[in-house]
């Protein structure tokens, strides 16, 4: 088994004592250690950091060998394995301290085998997603709040409108996913409808038949059925199995269950769970939002309205990775300070029409 390094940039409430320049833990089972030292925790400072990195052993192969050093696949397992070390050492380290302590981004990961002089590995370096902010709030959108706003005193639809907007800024699809949950019952809760429905037969979902008293029994909607009724309504495409997958995800999350075991399960991602979610809810809201403010008829909405509805409400970015190699003394053990300092910069600048047009004279 090679020996690694991996690097990385934790954003924490708590630094190290000022008496030790670096604090290391090594995990009873031998399999990992831990090395902590601040990097920025200056009193007051917006994003406290420290920096970290995980020594580890895992999966035996010859980074220096050209065929894996041109696949950066290869380092993969080994970047996961180092980060879920650390992922976990966080978790008690939360838990033994109360504060916040979170992986901000990986920095490097290098053989660290004893004994070798190059050192192989790859530099990682991620940036925002390059396609935002994007200009495009105008009067019209606007105009579209000042009419919809009027449904503002209704205390049940600002609530769900909250979750809503909760959901849209969250980053983790999980929280994304619960936020718009909540959304969602919300609505249901608030456009519930009376008419009783029948029971069902747990096995095939058909109505119950009593052959005694000759008739389907029937009872109010339960808050499940009424959030399966807003899936009918606003999912076009097998409504009720869109309901099902989420629904599992939702009691997964609930209580507690390993999110990859439903997504293998039901052969959907939590992300694409996550659009699911936000979809009826955004579409639940936009429904009771324009009956709310009095601009809807039949149904329809009498008015135009301006919105801009995005192709997906999950958040991306971008993450380079490099392969880099470098020296290191052979007469000692590898120190973290022999880890090069690199910078990876993204350059991202909009094309004139000038320039496109020449680039398409010179393909043609």
């Amino acid at each position: 088994m090679a020996r690694w390094v991996m690097k990385f940039e934790v954003e924490a409430d708590l630094g190290v004592e000022s008496e030790q320049r670096i604090l290391s833990f090594t995990h009873p089972a031998g399999t990992y250690d831990v090395h902590l030292e601040n990097q920025n925790m200056e009193p007051g400072c917006e994003t406290p950091l420290l920096n970290s990195y995980v020594v580890f052993e895992e999966q035996d192969f010859d980074p220096s060998h050209s065929d894996h050093v041109t696949d950066l696949d290869n380092f993969k397992p080994v970047a996961e394995a180092g980060e879920k070390h650390l992922t976990r050492f966080l978790y008690f380290l939360s838990f033994a301290t109360g504060c916040r302590f979170r992986i901000g981004r990986r920095i490097c990961l290098f053989d660290w085998t004893p004994g070798i002089a190059q050192r192989h590995g790859v530099v990682y370096r991620k940036f925002a997603n390059p396609d935002f902010p994007v200009l495009a709030l105008n009067q019209e959108l606007l105009t579209t709040i000042e009419k919809v706003i009027q449904s503002e005193a209704d205390e049940d639809l600002l609530q769900a409108l909250r979750w809503f907007a909760a959901g849209v800024s969250a980053k983790p699809p999980d929280v994304q996913f619960q936020m718009f949950w909540f959304s969602i019952e919300t609505l249901a809760r608030h456009t519930r409808n009376p008419e009783r429905v029948p029971d069902r037969c747990p096995q095939c979902r058909e109505p119950l038949y009593c052959a005694k008293c000759q008739s389907t029994p029937t009872h109010r909607p339960y808050p499940s059925q009424m959030i399966q009724q807003l899936f009918a309504r606003h999912i076009r495409d097998a409504p009720d199995l869109a309901y099902q997958y989420t629904s599992t995800m939702r009691h997964s999350l609930l209580h507690g269950d390993r999110i990859a075991r439903v997504e293998k399960e039901s052969g959907f991602t939590l992300a694409r769970l996550v659009d699911i979610v936000a979809s009826v809810s955004w579409a639940a809201l936009f429904e009771a939002l324009t009956h709310g403010a009095g601009l809807r008829e039949e149904g329809v909405p009498n008015e135009t309205l301006k919105l801009v509805r995005p192709s997906t409400f999950l958040h991306f970015g971008v993450e380079a990775i490099s392969r880099m190699s470098f020296r290191s003394p052979v007469d000692r053990e590898p120190q973290f300070s022999d880890l090069p300092e690199i910078k990876l910069e993204l350059l991202v600048r909009e094309f004139d029409e000038d320039e496109l047009r020449s680039d398409a004279e010179v393909d043609e």
